[in-house]
């Protein structure tokens, strides 16, 4: 049904390969229907084998990894706020974002921080 909702926005940009992939990957759950669309996709030149004769998509892991993650900030283990950033910053980045959050600010003013544990891509926890 998503997959649906992205076509009926995205009507004109849609191309036949986009098809041929929902169809490849849709034919396990629904079969006939699948196997029919397949050979109606482009009537002046029908498929002429069988959809469950064709190769499987191939995975791609780099389509699938999010540009953006939701970073935890921690004062002495609690969460305090999440903030959503760019993937793979550094930590001097992080950490100097973290700082000048609103919702921080107001645990760190007039503390001195003993530690900062960082992890990447998931949190980072001031210890005062």
């Amino acid at each position: 049904m998503a997959f649906f909702n992205v076509i009926e926005k995205n009507k004109n940009n849609l191309s036949k390969q986009t098809v041929e992939i929902f169809l490849k990957l849709l034919s396990p759950f629904a079969p006939h229907i699948s196997e029919e669309l397949w050979h109606k996709i482009n009537p002046k030149i029908p498929h002429k084998r069988s959809i469950f004769q064709e190769q499987w998509p191939k995975y791609d892991p780099k389509l699938i990894k999010e540009e953006n993650i939701i970073l935890v900030i921690q004062i002495n283990g609690k969460v305090r706020d999440k903030i959503k950033i760019k993937r793979d910053l550094s930590k001097e980045e992080i950490e100097k974002i973290a700082k000048n959050r609103e919702k921080i600010i107001k645990y760190l003013s007039g503390k001195n921080i003993r530690k900062t544990i960082f992890v990447p891509n998931k949190l980072i926890n001031f210890v005062i």
